[in-house]
């Protein structure tokens, strides 16, 4: 049951692969880019590393069109609502609940991000909350007029924070 419940939550979600969670991801040492690239994955490499960038090129909608040779940091990512899901802490409608706050969230983030500056297409939700933020906070008056921007980034930042990353605001990891 967990596994069909993980299915759904993944194939629901792919914030872990559309830039949301991550600008790039590191290859395994010795780990095959033919594959990936030829799948559409761009990979960079700096000091003898291996990345991919996201989002990733093989994502359509939320599955992965290189899923059988996905890379291993892409096999054993499970994002904090999926190991909570897994360890029936959640159920999977409550999840897919999150999820869908968090995909509200981010295009309610996006929109105010075009608002603010035009922005190219193709960078991580980092890369834009960096563009869009040094653009927005140059003077008190862009401030002023980038306000809605900066909320709508914060509470999406804040939810992704919650939910998706590995320790959440509401439990300090070393207890």
């Amino acid at each position: 049951m967990a596994s069909l419940d993980s299915s759904a939550l993944c194939t629901s979600c792919g914030l872990c692969c559309d830039g949301t969670l991550f600008s790039r991801i590191e290859l395994a040492p010795g780990e095959d880019g033919a594959g990936l690239e030829t799948a559409g994955m761009r990979l960079v490499e700096a000091n003898g590393v291996r990345k991919a960038s996201q989002p990733c090129a093989a994502l359509k909608g939320c599955n992965c069109t290189a899923y059988s040779i996905r890379p291993a940091v892409c096999r054993d990512y499970r994002c904090n609502l999926l190991r909570r899901l897994d360890a029936g802490e959640t159920d999977v409608e409550s999840a897919l609940e999150i999820v869908a706050s968090a995909r509200r969230l981010r295009a309610e983030a996006m929109e105010q991000f075009a608002r603010a500056c035009p922005l190219p297409e193709g960078l991580s939700m980092k890369e834009y909350a960096h563009l869009a933020g040094a653009d927005a906070m140059k003077t008190a008056q862009a401030r002023r007029d980038n306000q809605a921007m900066l909320v709508a980034c914060t509470l999406f930042q804040f939810h992704i924070s919650r939910h998706f990353q590995k320790y959440s605001l509401e439990a300090d990891p070393e207890t």
